[in-house]
């Protein structure tokens, strides 16, 4: 668990859980690339082999991840696999979802590897160059995201004004697209 600059009591609801580690990210910034270097360095403290997940607050596996024989692979992956599946975006109906086009990845069976990311959207996990990659198909990523559709406009807002202030290269129309996306998934995607 990783805390930020939060005041809404989740700080003392992790303390509350004995097996819960607090990882605290003293900075006002935010800064993907450094709360996840963070995470992952008290992570790698942690003795014996280490196996990687990387998920949002919002965001956890479909029922079938440990009877799944996919579970089993992962846990005999070598060491510098990275592991991904489909994310599945849950709509605020709970019965109906949506899957982007590219498969999503959380997990990395740890080998040290050098992590780099980036200051927004960064990768959860280390990506070497040459690591093997797992792909879970019977397994999802479900993101509970679009549950909430005013949370989700807000957050897409914040990330359009970030990308304005910090990357004004980028066109509006480009920044505006990439946040819209879910605006005009063709009603045959939704499943």
């Amino acid at each position: 668990y990783k805390r930020q600059s939060s005041n809404d009591g989740s700080r003392k609801i992790a303390r509350s859980y004995p097996k819960v580690t607090l990882v605290d990210n003293p900075s006002s910034t935010f800064n993907d690339q450094e709360q996840i270097k963070i995470t992952l360095e008290t992570a790698r403290r942690m003795p014996g082999s280490r196996l990687l997940i990387v998920l949002g607050a919002d965001e956890m596996f479909t029922a079938n991840l440990l009877g799944s024989p996919e579970w089993d692979t992962i846990l005999q992956a070598p060491p510098g696999t990275v592991i991904r599946s489909q994310l599945a975006v849950i709509l605020p109906d709970l019965r109906s979802y949506w899957m982007p086009p590219t498969d999503y990845t959380w997990g990395f069976m740890d080998d040290g590897s050098d992590y780099i990311g980036t200051k927004i959207h960064s990768a959860r996990v280390p990506m070497p160059d040459q690591a093997s990659t797992i792909t879970l198909r019977d397994v999802k990523l479900m993101h509970y995201v679009g549950v909430d559709l005013e949370r989700w406009n807000s957050k897409h807002r914040w990330y359009q004004c970030w990308e304005r202030i910090n990357r004004p290269q980028r066109g509006a129309i480009s920044i505006y697209r990439q946040y819209h996306r879910k605006d005009v998934v063709p009603p045959h995607e939704i499943k």
